[in-house]
């Protein structure tokens, strides 16, 4: 025995060999995971989050120069998406924005067609009082024209009536925007402070084994936040560049950074092959007590 542990030591040939034999590596092989379960509120099919959840991976995979990620029915690690409170504001607030602008645009335009109005009533108004006064100086009107004036005078006053009316209107059609706005705030007011409580949009639970995602306001942040929880799933801390993938706040950055790289290299660095031995039994028993 010590004589074969002595050839091990003494020869480089057989002691490159034993080596290898106790160290390992996460990127040695592919990491199998799964998509699970899917709420239907992110209207999002399987095969499309299967589809983002591989473009999440293939950016580590291309960073590396292996395949680091293969999708398995069987695979223990699973990806889920879970709809919780930020995901519903968020779709409240881009309704209530784009409601919103949709209004504004409309009251804008009211306005604007109001005051035309009102600008040409004024011009009209006055032309009438000036054709007033001249006759007044001339000591009064024709019989004829006297009606005239008397009509004009009554279809200035109604219009001038409708023209007060219609800046009640107006004036009820900004209240009501502004009510508007004052909901929205406070729905922002209500995302801000669910986002305070979870400030990034998907977790890696390393107990469970399992990716959530509970949250994305758009395309390229999904994207962003698969990556980045296959990366938690691969051993990668955060990072403190704004741009890395593994920052630790949600942006819409999908590139892989100087920092995201270090990581990266740690995560797939070899480790002894006793240590990850022990991790797989943990997370075996720890799967066999909740079940």
């Amino acid at each position: 025995m010590l004589a074969a542990a002595f050839i091990i030591y003494a020869v480089p040939a057989y002691r490159q060999k034993a080596v290898k034999v106790v160290l390992y590596s996460i990127c040695d092989s592919p990491v199998p995971y799964k998509i699970g379960s899917i709420d239907q509120r992110f209207g999002l099919s399987r095969d499309e989050a299967l589809v983002d959840s591989e473009t999440a991976t293939d950016l580590w995979s291309t960073a590396e120069g292996k395949k680091l990620f293969v999708n398995s029915p069987k695979a223990q690690l699973t990806v889920n998406f879970v709809y919780d409170q930020r995901q519903a504001l968020d779709s409240q607030i881009t309704q209530l924005n784009t409601s919103l602008h949709q209004k504004s645009s409309t009251l804008q335009q009211q306005v604007a067609s109001y005051k035309a109005q009102v600008a040409s009533f004024e011009q009209r108004l006055n032309a009438f009082n000036e054709k007033v006064d001249g006759y007044n100086k001339q000591g009064g009107a024709p019989h004829d024209v006297y009606e005239n004036l008397i009509k004009e005078q009554k279809a200035l006053q109604a219009e001038g009536d409708a023209l007060n009316v219609r800046a009640k209107e107006l004036n009820l059609s900004t209240n009501d925007y502004n009510a508007d706005v004052s909901a929205l705030n406070q729905d922002v007011s209500q995302f801000n402070s669910a986002l305070s409580q979870k400030p990034e949009e998907g977790i890696y639970d390393s107990g469970s084994n399992t990716i959530t995602i509970y949250f994305a306001s758009n395309h390229q942040e999904l994207l962003h936040t698969l990556a980045h929880e296959f990366g938690h799933a691969l051993g990668m801390n955060h990072v403190k560049d704004p741009q890395g993938i593994m920052y630790p706040n949600t942006t819409s950055s999908f590139s892989v950074s100087f920092d995201d790289n270090s990581q990266l290299a740690y995560a797939c660095r070899e480790q002894s092959l006793f240590i990850h031995l022990a991790q797989v039994f943990d997370l075996w028993l720890f799967g066999l007590i909740h079940k």
